[in-house]
């Protein structure tokens, strides 16, 4: 899969639909090859699967969860805490896509859903 998007920072982002996450946010999973910041997710504000990247909260996240949101808009209070939650079940998995460890094919069957 190649979902990188002309002008943007990222290396790669990968979309993942509520029903691969369990979550019920539209989310992308975004690699930047190890680039020293924080890895990030791209959470939709809102459910559904329609959302556009470009309205997507930047969610950044470290050892300990999440870290941050940052960027534009704001997930409820309720959504963030599942945010936070998919990330510390899966935090292994994201970290090994953010630094490019991860093939594609495996990438989805090892996301555990919340």
């Amino acid at each position: 899969m190649d979902n990188r998007f002309d002008g943007s920072p990222y290396h790669s982002v990968e979309s993942f639909l509520p029903e691969h996450t369990g979550l019920p946010l539209k989310i992308w999973i975004v690699s930047q090859n190890g680039v020293d910041c924080p890895p990030v997710l791209m959470v939709s504000p809102k459910p559904g699967n329609q959302v556009p990247f470009e309205n997507a909260v930047q969610v950044a996240f470290a050892d300990e969860g999440i870290k941050e949101v940052v960027g534009n808009g704001q997930l409820s209070p309720k959504n963030l805490e599942a945010v936070r939650r998919f990330v510390l079940m899966n935090e292994a998995v994201l970290l090994d896509f953010w630094y490019g460890w991860a093939d594609d094919l495996g990438f989805i069957e090892r996301l555990k859903k919340v």
